[in-house]
């Protein structure tokens, strides 16, 4: 039985294949963190984050994702929302843990 982290992170990659930006956005924290891998930067806070799955989600299409194991490194996030850790290409992993937000990356 999937626990509350997981059910988030599903719905939050099924909005993802649906190229809904909006759902995504919604479900993300403040303080979401992800990182561009074509231009090799950080996206910090949900505004920039936000901007740019906008921008690209008008730019792909049938974008299907798989989750295969989901952790938590914690028992809960901030306001219940995940933050993505780490995801390592050869072996896909979703790592979900707390932070606080006066805590400097």
């Amino acid at each position: 039985m999937p626990g509350e982290l997981e059910t988030l992170t599903r719905k939050m990659f099924g909005a993802l294949d649906r190229n809904d930006a909006e759902a995504f956005i919604q479900n993300s924290a403040d303080d979401v963190q992800a990182v561009d891998e074509i231009s090799r930067r950080w996206l910090r806070g949900v505004r920039e984050a936000g901007d740019y799955l906008r921008n690209l989600v008008k730019q792909i299409q049938g974008v299907h994702s798989t989750i295969r194991t989901a952790m938590a490194a914690a028992p809960t996030c901030p306001r219940g929302r995940p933050q993505v850790e780490q995801a390592h290409d050869e072996n896909p992993f979703l790592a979900l843990s707390r932070r606080s937000r006066r805590q400097k990356y």
